[in-house]
């Protein structure tokens, strides 16, 4: 049994959503959402996100015919692994209704 005490204010949930990072440039950085919460997500990128700060993000189920969720989030931490990027996000602006379809995917 673990001593691990969890910390958070609201629990991680684990998904499979496709994030669309706006870059600057003329096509969006495309990463994977591995979990996510009320206040923020954890992307993996094959690509580095250029420690831009804040990140526009449209976050959406692959073929879900609902609409994409907007968001804007700011980088808190960041890990380099062999083949991927895992980035730390805290949302800075999202919709609070939003976050629960995030989290209950069932409506996403």
């Amino acid at each position: 049994m673990s001593d691990f005490t969890e910390k958070r204010r609201y629990p991680r949930c684990a998904v499979k959503y496709i994030a669309l990072i706006d870059t600057g440039k003329k096509d969006p950085l495309v990463a994977n959402i591995s979990n996510v919460s009320k206040t923020g997500l954890l992307l993996n990128s094959t690509s580095e996100l250029n420690n831009d700060n804040t990140l526009e993000i449209i976050i959406k189920k692959e073929n879900s015919p609902l609409e994409p969720i907007s968001a804007t989030g700011n980088i808190v931490w960041e890990k380099e692994g062999s083949d991927s990027h895992e980035v730390g996000i805290h949302f800075s602006k999202i919709r609070w209704s939003e976050t629960d379809r995030l989290i209950h995917n069932l409506r996403f």
